[in-house]
């Protein structure tokens, strides 16, 4: 038998005949023109659509050489307190941060009602009160150093000053060091210190009076930071009684007076450590909301959103626990939204994430551990969920030591809606909202375009009607097109 031999050549040419190949060499693929390189280069390293006009690429430009500047004196290896603590506020003294400062943010949609108002801020409400007071001395275990008390709303035991003569004989900042989570604490485990510091301060909320001073001086803070709406996780202990009516009286107060344009949206919130009887505090949560929905309105709006369920992941039990309670309340005919907490975690065990997924959460709370999960990011993009990216409390709370390898650059990459939002700027000795685009700018190199492209999403994905996201959106466009035309000049 006669074996008929082909040449290797033909070979190749059948196999890449036959697979649909098609032979190119790289100058096929290069582009014809330097002009065209730069455009396709741009399009391709630019994860958002968002197109600059020529005044914004003005201003692009000196938000570039103003975080050149900034970024000489800032490592995002080391903790945001070596940059901004009761010694000194680095940040603050820059120029980047009051370009960011001036500039309208949108929506602030992940802040905590215990912890919204900055150390600062707390501290001198405190000092004008004759009714607060604090323990100083450490004689007693039992009492955490600095924890405040409220005279006629709690018992006053031994080891309880005035404020003003307790923070005198110690120090302002010797105080305010006791409240944050901060240097001092280096070495322990940084949810045991957070934890410990709301413990501190919390038994003030007792007060109505002090409750309502403290959400007006939090709300002016957030107001005069350029954020033009403030969402706000509330804990049930925090929403009864009198409370919610001073909540509201504090926000009417600043909007009447201050900023008629600020609006604030609340997400009614329990804890994920309801281990008993979790069905009757589901079913109970969901009901309280939707009373404090047809209860409380801001004008013609819900002044409340929705539901989370709050606390450290890893230590509470996971949002898999409840599924079946949600699911039990949608069939019984409940309507409700949820807005959860997921993912704030570096445990490969952690997979809440597919939990708020599944249960229809509109936005997700942190989403760090997202890049374990490139489906769930694929859903996310699908069916346009946000993730709210807090940078100073990742890296704070141990979850992004290093804020330059936060994941959260590369889900903006990746086509995963983003917003940047503050979480607890009273733990972390911060204000509002731009410490937290501070930080993200120098350590993500972020353009104007990814700046403006948070400020949309924070719009587009805030709580409340249609309508109300359309007038907050002409708003700060309005805002925003001053802003430009200000710094362009």
């Amino acid at each position: 038998m006669k074996i008929k031999k082909y040449s290797p050549l033909l070979i190749l040419a059948s196999v890449l005949a036959s697979s649909n190949l098609v032979f190119a060499w790289s100058t096929d693929f290069m582009p014809s023109s330097i002009e065209e390189y730069n455009t396709e280069r741009k399009q391709l390293l630019n994860e958002n659509s968002i197109t600059l006009s020529p005044k914004e690429e003005i201003v692009n430009q000196k938000l570039q050489n103003l975080k050149a500047e900034a970024q000489k004196n800032y490592n995002p290896s080391r903790p945001f307190y070596e940059h901004v603590n009761p010694k000194d506020d680095k940040a603050y003294k820059t120029d980047l941060f009051r370009f960011l400062l001036k500039m309208p943010k949108g929506a602030n949609l992940h802040t905590h009602s215990s912890s919204l108002l900055s150390v600062e801020g707390l501290f001198n409400l405190c000092e004008r009160s004759n009714n607060i007071c604090i323990y100083i001395y450490k004689n007693n275990k039992d009492i955490p150093f600095c924890e405040l008390r409220v005279k006629g709303y709690d018992e006053i035991t031994d080891g309880f000053l005035n404020f003003s003569d307790g923070a005198k004989l110690i120090g302002r900042e010797n105080v305010i060091n006791e409240w944050i989570n901060g240097e001092r604490e280096e070495g322990r485990n940084p949810w045991e210190v957070f934890e410990e510091n709301f413990s501190k301060i919390r038994k003030i909320f007792k007060s109505p009076e002090i409750f309502k001073e403290y959400y007006t001086l939090a709300f002016s803070e957030q107001a005069y930071d350029n954020t033009q709406r403030l969402e706000i996780r509330i804990v049930s202990s925090d929403a009864e009684g009198q409370n919610l009516k001073m909540f509201q009286e504090a926000y009417n107060y600043v909007k009447n007076n201050y900023h008629d344009e600020f609006t604030v949206k609340i997400i009614f919130s329990d804890t994920k450590t309801i281990a008993k009887k979790p069905l009757e505090r589901i079913d109970g949560l969901i009901d309280r909301e939707i009373d404090l929905q047809n209860k409380f309105k801001d004008g013609q709006n819900n002044l409340f959103i929705g539901i989370d369920l709050v606390g450290e992941e890893d230590t509470g039990q996971p949002l898999k626990d409840f599924a079946e309670h949600f699911i039990k309340a949608k069939n019984n005919g409940k309507k409700y939204d949820l807005y959860l907490h997921a993912g704030e975690s570096v445990k490969p065990e952690n997979n809440s994430l597919a939990d708020a997924y599944l249960l229809g959460s509109l936005r997700i709370g942190h989403g760090f551990n997202l890049y374990r999960f490139p489906e769930i990011a694929k859903k996310l993009i699908e069916r346009n969920i946000v993730i709210e990216v807090c940078p100073i409390s990742n890296q704070i709370l141990g979850y992004a030591p290093d804020l330059s390898k936060h994941h959260a650059r590369e889900y903006i990459k990746a086509g995963v809606p983003v917003v940047l939002a503050s979480d607890d700027p009273g733990m972390f000795y911060t204000k509002g909202l731009s410490y937290d685009f501070y930080a993200a700018v120098l350590a993500w190199d972020l353009n104007l375009a990814d700046i403006k492209q948070f400020c949309i999403n924070s719009i587009n994905h805030s709580g409340g009607t249609g309508e109300e996201r359309q007038k907050l959106k002409t708003l700060w466009q309005n805002k925003w097109d001053n802003f430009i035309n200000e710094m362009s000049e």
